[in-house]
């Protein structure tokens, strides 16, 4: 559901997402049910695209673009992070320490048999 006019800007805010997650994102609002209007004619330097949406949506939308995991910049905010995922955290742990035992059993051969 899209706003057809935006009246006044008190009554609105606006965000600005990545190119690449847009149709992820609009699909999420369109299944929230949560109007928005996005301008055509705006273009951020990184492809973003700007969205507006009614202030009292702000919740809303605040839960779409988390459950979404999507990079947003807004108007008061500044650059809004979504933090990586706990399980890509876990992977690069366990690459690191299998690395890192790699290595340490490589040494102590090398050392066995060349010393």
């Amino acid at each position: 559901m899209r706003i057809a006019h935006i009246k006044s800007n008190n009554d609105y805010f606006w965000l600005c997402i990545p190119l690449r997650d847009k149709i992820r994102f609009e699909s999420k609002l369109l299944a929230m049910e949560i109007e928005f209007h996005f301008d055509e004619s705006y273009s951020m330097p990184e492809n973003d695209i700007r969205y507006f949406f009614r202030e009292e949506d702000s919740g809303r939308v605040e839960d779409a673009y988390r459950s979404c995991r999507i990079r947003v910049v807004s108007a008061d905010k500044g650059l809004v992070s979504v933090s990586k995922p706990i399980r890509l955290t876990r992977f690069y742990i366990k690459v690191s320490i299998i690395v890192v035992v790699v290595f340490i059993i490589v040494s102590l051969l090398l050392t066995l048999f060349t010393g």
